[in-house]
């Protein structure tokens, strides 16, 4: 005996909602994973109508945890 399908729920308009650029870290110390906002920069509009953007790391940053603090550095 097969199961009834569902009927599909009518498609309703969902909220949006911004999303942040972010960078990760795990922390030697207590080896907790760390996520930290990116500083976003955008350029002005190109001839093509396109817009670059830019997402800059911390030269620092800090435990939220155990606050031990580092130097950064972009993995290869």
């Amino acid at each position: 005996m097969e199961t009834p399908k569902k009927k599909p729920e009518p498609e309703q308009e969902r909220e949006k909602i911004e999303v942040h650029s972010a960078w990760m870290f795990d922390c030697n110390a207590c080896g907790r994973e760390n996520f930290i906002r990116g500083v976003r920069r955008e350029s002005v509009e190109n001839d093509d109508g396109r817009v670059d953007l830019y997402v800059l790391y911390p030269r620092e940053v800090a435990c939220r945890f155990c606050e031990k603090q580092y130097e950064t550095e972009l993995s290869g």
